[in-house]
């Protein structure tokens, strides 16, 4: 029950992000639904998206807001923060902040994606500037599908399970890559240990592509056990490769460190046992920060490898064409 309104004022509600369908009735008159809500499975329509709606209020001083929710697709239901409501202008504004903010965070870290994986096209050599490319394009992509939805109005056709199965799949995929980074880096495991390592993302990516939403959230706990589990054994590596005075290691771990906190947090989030929103697409820039540097440390060092080989190259040509007359290598027909 919503009371004290002013007569000349427009109002809205701005909802977090729902993951369930829902109706929503003002003084018993429906304004507004998102999915189709059902009394069983087959009935409901699901979606996923984090609506903004101008409440219908029609000068009244006192109404009643009412929403009917079903969950048949999805282990969490509602909302997962309270409901934003206010003056139309200020929830407006608010709304129009945080779009803006999540797609600078895209942008750049799509535009990061771009350029290392265009580096590691360009020299295949430095995997660690693919897997820093695939992570920046995995935290690009899960930042669409949370908060404002961006992939909504990005892809509209996609459809709920697209955008669940698509979200669902970033979280495995980010600890994987994370982790071929890291042992790109150190070479502290053994590919056979790494795919052993690996077996659960496998089993639960596979999961969620073939399983439905509902099965791949109530086994989401078990994924989220694993992938901390799995980004502290990293972190262990790490602090190992830090002890024997690693430099990539000095710089890395803090961002590492960061980088775990706020995914911790997301996980406490996500299983409402805080409230609040997700922030790993913000903390990720502690990790991708030193990630960056240390690849463009490892293209400097390659480059300076090459340099010095070429030198060398020249010196020995240098050397041997005392002994061997530029005349003869034309006759036949080579350049050195």
């Amino acid at each position: 029950k919503i009371t004290g309104l002013l007569p000349n004022k427009v109002y809205a509600i701005k909802t977090s992000e729902c993951l369930s369908a829902f109706t929503a009735f003002l003084n018993g008159k429906e304004f507004f639904h998102l999915g189709r809500v059902g009394k069983t499975k087959a009935e409901e329509v699901p979606a996923l998206d984090a609506p903004f709606m101008i409440l219908p209020t029609d000068g009244k001083r006192n109404v009643m807001l009412v929403f009917h929710v079903s969950n048949f697709n999805n282990k969490y239901t509602g909302f997962s923060k309270p409901i934003k409501f206010g003056f139309y202008s200020t929830i407006q504004t608010a709304k129009n902040k945080d779009s803006i903010t999540f797609i600078f965070i895209v942008g750049t870290l799509l535009l990061l994606a771009s350029l290392f994986i265009s580096l590691y096209l360009f020299y295949s050599r430095e995997r660690l500037a693919l897997y820093f490319g695939l992570i920046c394009a995995n935290f690009a992509i899960r930042t669409c599908c949370y908060d404002e939805f961006l992939i909504n109005a990005i892809f509209p056709f996609f459809s709920f399970n697209v955008v669940f199965k698509t979200g669902y799949a970033t979280f495995t995929l980010a600890i994987i890559l994370v982790s071929l980074f890291i042992q790109q880096l150190f070479r502290m495991t053994k590919k056979g240990m790494l795919l052993v390592l690996f077996i659960p993302a496998f089993i639960y990516l596979s999961v969620n592509i073939f399983a439905s939403s509902y099965i791949s959230s109530s086994y989401l706990i078990y994924a989220q056990i694993y992938v901390l589990s799995l980004g502290i054994y990293n972190v262990v590596l790490v602090c190992i490769k830090s002890i024997k005075k690693n430099r990539a290691a000095h710089l890395f771990l803090l961002g590492l460190f960061l980088f775990l906190f706020v995914a911790v947090r997301d996980v406490f989030v996500a299983n409402r046992l805080i409230e609040g929103g997700f922030i790993a697409h913000f903390g990720v820039f502690g990790l991708l920060i030193p990630m960056s540097i240390i690849v463009l440390r490892s293209f400097k060092m390659s480059s300076d490898r090459l340099s010095i080989a070429t030198d060398n190259i020249e010196k020995i040509n240098t050397a041997l064409s005392r002994f061997l007359p530029d005349e003869f290598t034309k006759l036949l027909n080579k350049k050195h």
